[in-house]
């Protein structure tokens, strides 16, 4: 646990912009990029008393700042080797042109790499980790999600996770072209490095619609379209999708909000452009109160 008087005095005396980090859980949201000691020892303060986040909020991590484009990197490992997934363009802020705070996930875009960078993240990002992780005698096995900033071609660690990423996860499984059960196969027989991941040969953007207030104090109870409600995603048509993340059925069966993140609409198609053109087509058919979205996704 941080104590709070040397966090405050670290703050005063910084340099800024800096990035202030509950240590916690906080559902992707508790990040700050502090642009003056004030806005840092303020949510500092809010952190340590528990208003925001709790008791995940009670240890901070304070970053350098980095400027430049997040990238969600993914494998698949079985303490032996590793499958390589799509990589995945993020759009944290909440806003247009990658303004204002940071929330969960506005939507993205895959692939987003060329194989030769890829190659640079395996060198010098997943098998150090790997290595050091068997070195130290815990294997990892499951997926692993790499949190990446790429600053002038190079790939700087933000974060892992030891899960898929929301909305990331959206966006890259429908371009894989082996079924989960191959994946999974060879992850329990501990072959992963010998199995070939093969894609779809195009492209997808996940656009995510959120209530409004998210993420400080998002909307609840407003009625969703009537559309298939179908358990963790649905088809709409050969190239979008559907999937529902805050949503709940009221007494008359109607869908209504839960506050925060309502769904993620994702488009394919064979060009970057055709693909984000119909992620916004769907997500024009599904409006409800207060709904926000971000209009810039794969555009910036």
């Amino acid at each position: 646990r941080t104590r709070q008087a040397d966090a405050e005095s670290y703050l005063r005396g910084a340099s800024y912009p800096l990035v202030v980090k509950a240590s916690g859980l906080a559902a992707g949201k508790g990040v700050l990029i502090a642009h003056s000691a004030e806005e840092a020892l303020e949510f500092a303060r809010a952190c340590f008393m528990g208003e925001r986040f709790g008791a995940a909020g009670h240890t901070l991590v304070i970053e350098e700042f980095l400027s430049g484009e997040e990238r969600s990197v993914f494998i698949l490992a079985d303490g032996k080797g590793y499958a390589l997934l799509p990589t995945a363009r993020d759009y944290k802020r909440l806003r247009d042109g990658d303004q204002g705070p940071n929330t969960g996930g506005m939507g993205g875009y895959a692939p987003a790499d060329s194989p030769e960078w890829l190659d640079t993240v395996r060198e010098k990002v997943i098998e150090p980790t790997l290595h050091a992780l068997a070195k130290a005698g815990t294997p990892y096995r499951g997926f692993l999600f790499f949190g990446l900033m790429k600053v002038e071609g190079e790939p700087y660690v933000l974060e892992y996770n030891v899960r898929l990423g929301d909305p990331e996860a959206q966006i890259i499984l429908p371009l894989i072209e082996n079924s989960m059960e191959e994946l999974l196969y060879y992850y329990r027989i501990q072959k992963l490095g010998e199995l070939k991941v093969r894609l779809h040969e195009r492209y997808a953007v996940g656009v995510v619609a959120a209530t409004a207030g998210y993420p400080e104090a998002p909307q609840k109870g407003h009625e969703l379209p009537e559309i298939s409600a179908e358990e963790g995603g649905s088809k709409l048509d050969d190239h979008t999708y559907l999937y529902w993340a805050g949503v709940e059925s009221d007494e008359n069966g109607r869908l209504r909000t839960t506050g925060g993140r309502t769904y993620t609409v994702v488009g394919m198609g064979d060009s970057l452009s055709v693909a984000r053109e119909r992620a916004y087509a769907a997500l024009e058919k599904l409006p409800f109160e207060g709904r926000y979205f971000r209009s810039d996704i794969a555009a910036l």
